[in-house]
Order: C-alpha cells, then sequence, then structure tokens
C-alpha cells in the first residue's frame, strides 16, 4: 500500500526530530543512523527513503536548527514599543533558552572540521554577521533616537555585546562559575551600554 503525503513527512519529519536529539546529545561522529531510526521508532530503511545518507540527514537538521535559531530574526519579531536595553535582555534571554541555539553552537565546531560541510558552517558564519550587523544597527538607532552625544562608536558597543553573546554560550558549555541567569544577563549588558 502507498503512503500518503502526509505520512510520508509526519515520518520525515519525527526522523529529523530524532536526529536532532541524537546529534544534540552525542556530536555527528558517534551518532549512527541505527540510533536515530530507534529512536524514532523506525527502521533504518525508513531513513534511507528520505535521505541519503547520515550526512545528508545532518544537513537537514543543520538547516531546520538554524532556522529555529535565527536570533535576528527573533529580534524583528519583538514589539517595536520595548527600549533598546530591553530588546537587547529579550534577545539574549531567548537564545540562552533556545536548545535549537544551543545545537548550532555545539554544532560549529563539527561543521568546521568536515569539509562536506563548508556550505553549512558559511551559513552559520553568515548568521553570525548577521548578529553583528544588528547589534551595530541598532545601537546606532538608539543613539540616533535618543540624541547622545559623546560616546564610542555603535561598533564598539556592538562589539562588546557580540563578544558577551557568544562566551555566554561557550560558558554555558564549558561551565566554570560565571553565572547566565537572567539577572546576570540584564548587568552584564547594563555595563557595556552603561553610557547609552
Amino acid at each position: 500500500m502507498r503512503r500518503s503525503k502526509e505520512d510520508t513527512q509526519i515520518t520525515r519529519e519525527k526522523l529529523i526530530e530524532s536526529a536532532f536529539e541524537s546529534f544534540f546529545e552525542l556530536g555527528y561522529a558517534e551518532t549512527s543512523l541505527s540510533q536515530i531510526a530507534e529512536n524514532a521508532g523506525m527502521t533504518r530503511g525508513a531513513i534511507y527513503w528520505h535521505f541519503r545518507d547520515k550526512s545528508e540527514l545532518y544537513r537537514e537538521v543543520v538547516k531546520l536548527a538554524a532556522e529555529k535559531a535565527d536570533v535576528v530574526k527573533y529580534a524583528y519579531s519583538l514589539p517595536e514599543d520595548l527600549s533598546y536595553k530591553e530588546r537587547m535582555l529579550n534577545l539574549f534571554l531567548f537564545s540562552q533558552n533556545n536548545r535549537y541555539v544551543d545545537f548550532i553552537y555545539k554544532t560549529i565546531n563539527q561543521i568546521s572540521v568536515y569539509k562536506e560541510f563548508d556550505d553549512l558552517f558559511e551559513m552559520v558564519k553568515l548568521k553570525k554577521i548577521n548578529l553583528f550587523r544588528y547589534f551595530v544597527e541598532e545601537t546606532r538607532m538608539h543613539i540616533r533616537l535618543e540624541q547622545i552625544r559623546d560616546v564610542m562608536s555603535p561598533e564598539y558597543y556592538a562589539s562588546d555585546l557580540y563578544l558577551i553573546f557568544e562566551g555566554l554560550f561557550l560558558t554555558k558549555n564549558v561551565p566554570i562559575g560565571l553565572l547566565c541567569d537572567r539577572q546576570h544577563i540584564k548587568e552584564y549588558i547594563g555595563l557595556v551600554l552603561k553610557d547609552l
């Protein structure tokens, strides 16, 4: 009996979900197609029906995660009446509590090692560039709207924000005792933006 398009799509989504969990927990190299199939309650044949091999499945998982971890897209969806500092805090908190963002950070090292994933690495790199540009744009707009004088270039504040953003994920994955809860993140942002 032929499967309907809907059943096929549901199976594909279950496989991607299962793969996400396995890749998230074990990484690319340590994850097997057998594990993914078993966790999805399916056979390896189901995987091969939808994906050529493990790398194609991984590619789909990374693309999906990158879409769900799009911090800049999230930032642009925030209410316009939020202050600049509230906008920054919301963006940081969204990122800290998003498994897809965590996955992308874990994935960066993996995709940088495998030549076959150069395009994925470039995609993630572009998203990081866009995040930095977002910080610059928002900072520049805030300085202009508030008519703030005698401050450093918006790029300096944006650089600091970006480095804190990146550092929070390194700290999350390599715990060294820095606190990354809402209050502390708010304080870190406040230190950077105290002149604004």
